[in-house]
């Protein structure tokens, strides 16, 4: 649920569809995954850096909803003049910015402790790089998304599929993590990853592969049908380990 407050926060602050709304939704999730996969590697959870954690990441976002929905969205578009008066240059700046300078200086600084943490504590730094190079490359190449026509039409649904992706990613090296297993790296929802590079970029160069809905529709599903077969495949690697059914009926003995 975390990554869809990301795409939501953009949207209640009227960042438009542009690419200020993309990158503020990569680096504000940015860290959420760096967290888990400090853990897998180092075996330590650490839920907040300083004076920065999770609960005042929870009240960020809550607040930033609250504005919105009592005051309206226009409230992020007023000038910091608005409230504290004709002061040089931040007066002048629209609410929304000053919550980008508060937001993406904590999303950096959180994630620079894991990074930092990993590089000094795993056991395999190429391993632990290879875990994260994935995510890497859903961030560098979702600029692509802004350059096609479901980018226009329907934004959300764009925003819904890239996080619908990392979510999925971040679940598997969640359960990794605790079930001591090695991470995945090109699994069938990554697969999407590169075929939605190669598409976009063709299309941008006047050869169509396929036209953008189709495009959009095939790498939600392959994500949507990769989320079905994860979920059931560890739900009965649970149910065998603790010797319960879930999705069958033991036979009644004659």
């Amino acid at each position: 649920s975390v990554f869809f407050f990301f795409v939501a926060v953009p949207k209640a602050t009227r960042f438009g569809n542009g690419f200020g709304t993309l990158a503020f939704w990569a680096i504000a999730q940015y860290p959420f995954f760096l967290a888990h996969w400090d853990e897998y590697h180092t075996e330590t959870m650490k839920t907040f850096i300083g004076p920065i954690g999770v609960t005042e990441s929870q009240l960020t976002v809550m607040a930033v909803m609250f504005c919105a929905g009592a005051f309206g969205q226009e409230f992020w578009l007023l000038p910091m003049s608005h409230f504290i008066g004709n002061v040089p240059v931040i007066g002048a700046l629209e609410t929304r910015f000053m919550l980008v300078a508060m937001v993406v200086p904590g999303a950096l600084f959180m994630a620079a402790n894991p990074i930092m943490s990993v590089l000094r504590i795993a056991k395999s730094k190429g391993e632990a790089l290879k875990d994260v190079l994935m995510l890497h490359i859903i961030f560098a190449s979702a600029y692509l998304w802004t350059t096609t026509d479901m980018w226009v039409k329907a934004p959300a649904i764009v925003m819904l599929y890239l996080s619908s992706l990392i979510a999925l990613i971040n679940c598997k090296l969640i359960v990794c993590s605790m079930a001591k297993m090695k991470v995945p790296f090109f699994t069938l929802e990554a697969a999407t990853v590169p075929l939605y590079i190669v598409c976009i970029i063709m299309r941008n160069q006047g050869n169509p592969v396929l036209d953008d809905k189709s495009l959009l529709v095939i790498c939600f599903s392959l994500v949507l049908v990769s989320t079905f077969l994860w979920t059931r495949t560890a739900i009965l690697e649970i149910c065998h380990h603790l010797k319960i059914k879930c999705f069958t009926i033991k036979a009644k003995e004659a």
